[in-house]
């Protein structure tokens, strides 16, 4: 990519955001209009559409909320396309920018019909994508509006400080995910509540049995890196127990992990059904080695899903370990101890069953709809 370009377009960009946010701003007396009295919520993901982390978080209380009578919509800025040609190398700036600007239209777009619904609530930044090194739209959507509030699951300040902490102090209110979080954000301010994260389970299968045990991982490119520091321990595993075992992991790109007969699938690719894979699975491993504010404020989709299925855990320390209990709901694993934990649960089939059910009725508690749903009204109305 040009570097020149590069900068060129930047620059403009920033410009043209300056101009709009100082418009934005003169709009101010005509924008903030009386809002809607009835119960009513916009949500505003900040994942592409048909994202999970969006669907997950936002999208899917959608049905649930317009049972009880509320009016509950979900308006997305981009889609996994725009995402997936972002990601590209090639990208060109310009191509790059006019992405960035549609995301940006997107957004303003949705300024104008705040007015139209008694709660906002937006997941992690107003404008996805472009990386603003402060809460410019933050700051001003809270005077358009007078309940904003804003989501997080995840500890983006380690990438942006300056723009999630004022985003925080900016908002009305503020929903987390994880106790790590509330305890991080209610600092700065004290109206964070924690709205644990649920993940929709109606399209899980039933468990399947298979000749092998199978061992599982999924997870991004990323934390895919986790894996490496283990790998010598999940090769010692299939060394000693050759046929009967078989890792199975879903990345878009794994590291080199050279372990015998793994399976590699990719989200998305041919004939491949995630939630059949997820229900062959008998162990799941969730490894998150650097113990960083990340780590600790995660709340880790993989081990959800695990626990959903009731598929017996090996982790690492911060996962969901405010709720599950070492060697009831699943097996702690420091750096060095994956190879004894994982060989547990390979060698008695009863405690894999009883870890697994035990996961399950803690997830059922702490992270389905229903339940956390009574938490969200309640914080609507706080």
């Amino acid at each position: 990519m040009n570097k020149l370009a590069e900068r060129i377009f930047y620059y403009l960009y920033l410009a043209f955001n300056y101009i709009l946010l100082a418009f934005l701003a003169m709009l101010l007396p005509v924008l903030r209009r009386k809002t809607s009295s009835n119960p009513s919520i916009l949500a505003l993901p900040y994942t592409p559409k048909d994202w999970p982390g969006g669907y997950d978080r936002m999208h899917a209380w959608q049905s649930r909320f317009v049972e009880d009578g509320f009016i509950y919509h979900v308006k997305y800025a981009w889609t996994k396309s725009d995402n997936n040609t972002l990601e590209d190398r090639q990208i060109t700036s310009l191509r790059k920018y006019l992405i960035y600007t549609k995301i940006l239209w997107q957004r303003i777009c949705h300024i104008f019909i705040l007015h139209q619904y008694q709660t906002i609530w937006v997941q992690r930044a107003f404008i996805p994508a472009f990386p603003f090194k402060d809460a410019y739209y933050e700051k001003l959507l809270a005077k358009f509006h007078p309940n904003i509030i804003y989501d997080f699951y995840d500890a983006d300040y380690t990438g942006n400080y300056t723009l999630v902490m004022n985003t925080v102090k900016a908002g009305h209110k503020i929903t987390v995910a994880t106790p790590f979080l509330k305890a991080k954000l209610q600092v700065v301010n004290p109206r964070t509540f924690l709205l644990r994260y649920a993940i929709e389970t109606s399209n899980f299968q039933k468990k399947k049995s298979h000749q092998k045990i199978r061992i599982g991982w999924m997870g991004s490119p990323g934390n895919a890196k986790n894996l490496e520091y283990i790998k010598s321990q999940l090769q010692d595993i299939k060394s000693d127990y050759g046929n009967q075992v078989v890792f199975s992991m879903v990345c878009r790109e794994l590291p080199a992990l050279e372990i015998n007969e793994m399976e590699h699938h990719i989200w998305g690719e041919n004939k491949f059904d995630y939630n059949d894979w997820l229900a062959g699975i008998d162990i799941g491993i969730v490894p998150f080695l650097n113990p960083d504010e990340r780590t600790k404020a995660k709340i880790s989709m993989k081990g959800l899903e695990f626990m959903a299925n009731s598929i017996p855990m090996v982790c690492s320390a911060f996962i969901h370990t405010d709720q599950l209990v070492d060697k009831e709901s699943f097996l702690l694993a420091h750096e060095d101890e994956w190879y004894h934990k994982i060989k547990i649960l390979l060698d008695n089939e009863n405690l894999r069953s009883k870890m697994g059910i035990a996961a399950k009725v803690i997830f059922d508690r702490c992270h389905s709809y229903p339940l956390i749903q009574k938490d969200f009204v309640d914080i609507i109305s706080a």
